[in-house]
């Protein structure tokens, strides 16, 4: 086992009770590897609350994806399979996940249920999603095609400047404590996952922009749709991220694992960013912790050996 305390832990023995072949069909495996044909069978609406992402269903899945997985979403660059997206000289950008789906199929969602509870404390899984007027277990994939810069995409940042009402309603698709990964589609030996820890000059513009972003919210009665962008820093609804030079100084590295063997828990409150060696896409399937809970509590319990069943 890896672990790297209060950022990530790695569980060798942990496997899941159904295949990528259970979960997929040939149209998902069309979107995650052949997007343009996946794209002829379905109607494409962008939407511009999603940077022109759109909304799919196959026969086990919903899917939000990208039309064209090497666009840069919210603007009109589109890359080649092996090209970094530079802005400037000052910053470096980054491909974003291509792919973001939950488990519609209700025989695959409720095996997936009992062995999370078979598996996991009871405090860790988040509680069934309404998406729709439908129950969703909280599962979700996401599919990369390229590398990240760092982000994080936990509640911690707005918890530290926001009152605690104003997260009361919202379900954990996106933004929540942690993450615990299996890879179902990619190399196991093409990427890492590394993570860091800011400094108080990070942190400082950091909460600057969370806590004008949280105050806009509360203004509006609703999160922001635009991405805030200040100082080298981005927050949204969804994600925070950096890809500044500068402060890219301000995050010192603090862990990393090579390869993705094993499936690995992940505090999403952490700064972290995938380094994918190829252009191959790689999807994880991801149990979704509780928003209620912390990841030290978490970590608590997997120092106590009670994390895992």
């Amino acid at each position: 086992m890896h672990n790297v305390r209060n950022h990530l832990c790695s569980f060798p023995n942990l496997e899941l009770p159904i295949t990528v072949d259970d979960i997929f069909t040939e149209d998902d495996y069309d979107l995650i590897y052949n997007r343009e044909k996946f794209n002829d069978k379905v109607e494409i609406v962008e939407h511009p609350d999603m940077f022109g992402w759109t909304m799919a269903q196959t026969e086990n899945m919903s899917w939000m994806y990208s039309p064209n997985e090497h666009k840069i979403a919210g603007t009109d660059i589109v890359l080649d399979k092996n090209e970094d997206f530079i802005v400037g000289e000052k910053m470096k950008g980054y491909r974003p996940p291509t792919s973001i789906g939950v488990i519609t199929n209700k025989k695959l969602m409720y095996t997936l249920r009992e062995f999370a509870q078979d598996t996991f404390h009871e405090d860790y899984l988040a509680d069934i999603w309404s998406l729709g007027g439908k129950k969703i277990v909280p599962i979700t994939l996401i599919g990369f095609s390229g590398p990240s810069t760092f982000h994080t995409e936990g509640l911690s940042g707005w918890r530290k400047v926001a009152d605690e009402s104003l997260l009361q309603n919202r379900i954990e698709t996106s933004r929540t404590s942690a993450v615990c990964n299996f890879r179902l589609l990619g190399d196991a030996d093409d990427c890492s996952i590394e993570v860091a820890e800011p400094d108080d000059v990070f942190t400082a513009e950091y909460d600057e922009l969370n806590r004008r972003f949280t105050d806009q919210w509360k203004v509006d009665g609703k999160e922001p749709v635009a991405m805030w962008s200040d100082n080298g820093i981005s927050v949204s609804e969804t994600i925070d991220q950096t890809s500044s030079n500068e402060m890219l100084q301000h995050l010192t590295p603090c862990g990393k694992i090579e390869g993705y063997h094993s499936p690995f828990l992940l505090n999403l409150s952490s700064w972290h960013r995938v380094n994918i060696k190829t252009v191959a896409p790689r999807v994880s399937l991801r149990f979704m912790g509780h928003k209620n809970q912390t990841f030290e509590h978490f970590q608590k319990l997997i120092d106590e050996g009670k994390f895992l069943k």
